[in-house]
């Protein structure tokens, strides 16, 4: 497949998938093929080849749809390494994600590849999430984070992960994704993007549905917020942190909770030990401060 088609540049849509349900999987890879943005090449990777289901699924899209560029693990290696494959055998100028769970509304490419033709400065374009709830078609809430990055950085992804859309010579540039991890491996990348002098930019409309099941365990994210905690601890003359920051990075999923009554109520164990988690978090970042500042 040819990189450009009448001057326009190819978009390599990379979704990974290993364990999603049906509608699921029918849902992301429907929303890349209804895109606006008509010259995409929808590079699939799946990370668990004993799922029979899955792999099913996409060889019947792969029998309509000349464009789908399908690849199965010959085991599971983590979503890092997958990303990182996909990257490596897509064709287009522009590498894009659409999680294996999300939705992306129909203009989401278009839009975003306008903006970085038109702004060349910018090396990563993002925008704003619509979060939803999968047990609950009635939940949902947006965020859009229009802070000046080199703050918004010191907390969050400066670029939300499911809407991240950059050129693909930036990963030559900048670095690929940590292979050894398996978690927060998007902020470890945006950080080390950031430390090399990448540019980041959202812009102001929400343009993917992004998928989380409220029911579930409270143990990945626990685990997202230690390693995110970890990675700023490295990065900290960097990222210019101090200990009014740790503070807030302790306070800042607070409000989430507060501003969702019916997540609170039906959640209160899942607040619980997210809670004790930052507290263990924010006592561990407070020693390590203390020490390095007083030596």
């Amino acid at each position: 497949m040819e990189n450009y088609m009448n001057n326009i540049p190819l978009v390599s849509v990379i979704i990974p998938f290993y364990n999603e349900k049906e509608n699921q999987v029918r849902r992301a890879i429907d929303s890349i093929l209804n895109q606006t943005y008509l010259y995409i090449e929808i590079v699939i990777v799946l990370d668990n080849p004993n799922n029979m289901l899955i792999d099913s699924i996409v060889n019947r899209y792969v029998e309509t749809c000349n464009n789908i560029n399908y690849l199965k693990n010959s085991e599971n290696i983590g979503i890092s390494g997958t990303r990182n494959i996909a990257i490596s055998i897509s064709n287009g100028k522009y590498i894009a994600y659409n999680d294996g769970d999300d939705y992306s509304h129909p203009t989401r490419i278009e839009k975003q590849v306008n903006f970085l033709e038109k702004h060349l400065d910018v090396d990563v374009c993002g925008a704003g999430l619509i979060w939803r709830d999968e047990s609950n078609p009635n939940f949902s809430f947006r965020t859009l984070d229009k802070r000046p990055f080199e703050e918004s950085i010191k907390f969050v992804c400066p670029v939300p992960n499911p809407t991240f859309i950059t050129r693909k010579v930036n990963f030559y540039n900048f670095g690929i994704y940590n292979p050894n991890l398996r978690k927060s491996e998007d902020f470890d990348l945006m950080v080390r993007w950031f430390v090399k002098g990448a540019v980041f930019e959202n812009i102001n409309d929400y343009l993917v549905d992004y998928y989380r099941d409220m029911s579930g365990s409270n143990s990945r994210i626990s685990e997202e917020t230690w390693l995110g905690t970890k990675i700023r601890l490295k990065y900290r003359k960097v990222l210019k942190l101090n200990l009014s920051n740790y503070i807030k990075i302790f306070l800042y999923d607070i409000p989430f909770f507060i501003l969702l009554p019916r997540f609170v109520v039906n959640k209160l164990v899942f607040l619980k030990n997210r809670l004790f988690q930052n507290y263990l978090n924010l006592a561990t970042l407070m020693l390590v401060y203390s020490i390095k500042n007083w030596f």
